[in-house]
């Protein structure tokens, strides 16, 4: 028993299949090495597309990320103004027990 690779048989359209000759005449390769190499190259062109993909997402998780660690900043600087009765125009002093 030999060991093979898995095989797969699937139909091409004529013009396709003499297209597929004669860029494998051309490399000086099997229509089956040929056949390979195109597949590959779509996988790797897939396999990119869903890295920038993804890539694309994490950057927009990182900026609202950055956005609401902005509005914490700014929430608590306010805060702490506040309670500096800097925004406290009536000069009663702020209630500590609701930080």
């Amino acid at each position: 028993m030999t060991n093979r690779p898995p095989q797969i048989h699937f139909r091409l359209p004529a013009e396709l299949k003499a297209w597929v000759e004669e860029r494998a005449a051309e490399s000086g390769r099997s229509v089956n090495a040929m056949l390979v190499q195109f597949i590959e190259l779509v996988k790797l062109e897939y396999e990119t597309h869903k890295a920038e993909e993804k890539s694309a997402a994490l950057e927009k998780e990182s900026e609202a990320l950055r956005v609401a660690l902005e509005a914490l900043r700014i929430a608590k600087e306010a805060r702490d103004m506040w309670q500096h009765n800097a925004l406290n125009p009536h000069g009663t002093k702020p209630d500590k027990s609701k930080k």
